[in-house]
């Protein structure tokens, strides 16, 4: 903020205190800038993690205003996505001064999503993470909870059609990004500037190749296993075939994680949205 304002910035704070509060702020703040009066807001910046920008670009719904991100979240995956840099000075300078270049989006059963949605151990994970542990102990919330995951780990198989081809796997995530958790590339050629999504596919089971498959992506050798693969596509449609069950809220069903977040179960629909989102870059 300091920085923002040596800039010659003139901000304005309004608080994301729940789930749904970013929407809500997101949509005033859009309806602001496109009437053009002189109070008007010329760029709506998030302050916050993914799940919060999830939050604002569903508010935002298609609206083009200009939005700049500030990193602030625990795996931050956009940031990477982004480049961004960790300097606060850096930051300011593009938040202020940056290029605003359109978006893809994608949509899940309704809900659009910046980065990716996934079905299988790690939406087990975002569904079991406790809001206040993952402020708290930040990454090591993760790392609890998908250890623990580990051990209750149960053989599933996933029925997943892109474009019309069949394929079956044991997890897998839909993305609009090549980053996943962080710094780590899962699908190097996904890219937002790109009108196509990547699934990416985990096709063998077992507590075993979920190790296997950490390291692979740790250690950058992900992409050449040959049980993972990657293929491009519009139209994903996602059903359990085999698969654990939830009973999340009394909803018996995979959940299914957009952006960090559960925010649907199966079966998922999800598919290249029209909706673009104008976002602020170097």
């Amino acid at each position: 903020m300091a920085h923002l304002h040596r800039l010659g910035a003139e901000t304005e704070i309004q608080h994301v205190r729940m789930p749904g509060d970013g929407a809500v702020l997101a949509q005033a703040a859009a309806a602001h800038w496109a009437s053009g009066g002189e109070d008007a807001p010329t760029r709506l910046v998030v302050a916050g993690g993914d799940g919060t920008f999830n939050d604002v670009i569903n508010g935002l719904a298609g609206a083009l205003m200009p939005v700049a991100f500030l990193p602030l979240g625990t795996a931050n995956v956009l940031a990477y996505e982004l480049h961004l840099p960790k300097d606060p000075a850096a930051l300011a300078r593009i938040i202020l001064d940056g290029t605003a270049r359109l978006a893809h989006t994608g949509r899940v059963n309704g809900r659009l999503f910046i980065l990716m949605a996934g079905i299988g151990i790690d939406a087990e994970v975002c569904e079991r993470i406790d809001r206040r542990s993952k402020a708290v102990f930040r990454k090591g919330a993760y790392v609890k909870v998908t250890i623990d995951r580990w051990f209750a780990y149960f053989p599933r198989r996933y029925r997943i059609v892109v474009d019309g081809v069949v394929h079956y796997a044991a997890s897998a995530v839909v993305t609009n990004a090549g980053h996943y958790a962080g710094p780590f590339l899962i699908a190097p050629d996904a890219s937002l500037d790109t009108p196509e999504l990547h699934v990416c596919l985990y096709l063998t089971p077992g507590r075993m190749s979920v190790i296997r498959y950490g390291l692979g992506m740790i250690t950058g050798r992900l992409s050449g296993m040959a049980d993972y693969k990657v293929v491009s596509g519009r139209t994903i449609t996602i059903q359990a075939d085999d698969g654990l069950k939830s009973a999340l809220g009394g909803v018996e069903a995979d959940p299914v994680q957009a952006d960090g977040d559960v925010v649907t179960h199966l079966p998922a629909e999800i598919s290249l949205a029209d909706e673009q989102v104008m976002l602020v870059r170097r």
